[in-house]
């Protein structure tokens, strides 16, 4: 308390400061608005034979799921690749650009590093996807075509399969 009563001018002086610097700050920061979903991801295994299966239940059985980890950490590479995500990348250029912003410049690493948040949800199978943008009128139209691009990728791997399953039966 002695310290406060000595020194309360320089803590007043700090305290108006930051209010002074950091109120017309915050005030002038662009909004950042933020949408997500979560996607569950299927481990399909594509071994579906005896020993297949008993391997598979004998690695759970000691709790080793060092596969399946890295068949969903392969899933979620994929799915953040630019051939799996370039028709969203196109969907947000031309939506800006209706929007009267500058997209020359705009590249599909940037935009994906500063707007896009792909990530697995630790111990599961479950994929949350967050998209941020300035414009709040574009987060929701870039949710729906990211949700839709995944599940148009989900089909296709899965008649993918099938038709490898199919021609080598």
């Amino acid at each position: 308390l002695r310290f406060f009563r000595r020194k309360w001018n320089i803590i007043l002086f700090f305290l108006l400061g930051s209010i002074i610097f950091g109120v017309p700050f915050s005030l002038t920061r662009t909004k950042i608005w933020e949408g997500d979903f979560q996607i569950v991801l299927q481990n399909e295994e594509k071994n579906s034979s005896m020993s297949g299966q008993a391997t598979k239940i004998f690695n759970a059985l000691l709790g080793d799921s060092s596969n399946f980890n890295d068949s969903l950490s392969t899933q979620v590479l994929i799915l953040e690749s630019p051939s799996v995500l370039n028709p969203v990348f196109k969907l947000a250029k031309d939506l800006k650009q209706k929007n009267g912003e500058n997209v020359k410049n705009l590249r599909f690493e940037k935009w994906y590093n500063n707007n896009l948040d792909i990530k697995l949800k630790k111990d599961s199978s479950v994929l949350n996807i967050t998209y941020r943008d300035s414009n709040q009128n574009l987060i929701i139209p870039i949710l729906q075509m990211i949700s839709k691009v995944y599940q148009n990728y989900s089909t296709y791997e899965r008649e993918n399969f099938l038709n490898d399953e199919i021609s080598y039966a």
